[in-house]
């Protein structure tokens, strides 16, 4: 597998290489801005949210579960395998595509609310619910943008695929990080109605 190349100061390389980036994003964006007659550029969180939604759905960016061969972002991939082995899903509730991982890289979700991504898991009462992330390659940054986006920190010169050391990192910041979505998916579902319970079972690092 190969390395990913040097993030660079601004981290959106290191954004777009660990979850990808639509290409089409921007023309919906701005198709919704011209129905809405908003001339400004920002977009509301919520409406920028979906655009990302359904862009993703016709582009199956940065993983489709239904087609599992299709593995262009490694963290995307393990990162989803991850939570969903965390909410204990059936393969079955996988290919109904109960939870499905988005890109948010260069939206306006991104740009205006600090998004780079997020996870999307269906209920089978119907219930939709979200955890957001945010994606950067810099040290000295602690918190993301809000306290209900999750801060993953990958390190600036990338993943080599070829080094062991490299390979262990992966492997800890994508449990890591599933661990931390896993979490913030519970309290969500505590909060509300399920529809069924769901626990998360933490997952022993080895």
């Amino acid at each position: 597998m190969r390395g990913f190349r040097e993030f660079g100061d601004s981290g959106k390389l290191a954004e777009s290489e660990t979850i990808g980036q639509s290409s089409i994003i921007k023309t919906a964006e701005q198709q919704f801005r011209e129905s809405s007659h908003e001339h400004s550029y920002h977009i509301h969180f919520r409406e920028a949210r979906d655009l990302v939604r359904g862009v993703q759905d016709r582009a199956k960016l940065p993983y489709d579960p239904a087609h599992p061969g299709g593995r262009r972002y490694p963290f995307a991939h393990e990162l989803h395998a991850k939570v969903a082995e965390g909410l204990e899903l059936s393969n079955e509730e996988l290919q109904k595509g109960c939870l499905k991982l988005f890109t948010a890289v260069g939206s306006v979700l991104d740009k205006m609310h600090g998004v780079d991504g997020f996870l999307e898991y269906r209920l089978e009462s119907g219930k939709v619910v979200f955890v957001y992330f945010d994606i950067t390659a810099n040290p000295l940054k602690t918190s993301a943008k809000s306290s209900e986006i999750a801060l993953i920190e990958v390190p600036i010169n990338g993943f080599d695929f070829d080094d062991q050391d490299d390979q262990q990192l992966f492997s800890e910041i994508v449990s890591t990080s599933a661990e931390e979505i896993c979490l913030r998916f519970n309290r969500l579902l505590q909060s509300g109605d399920r529809g069924r319970t769901r626990t998360y079972r933490r997952q022993a690092h080895v």
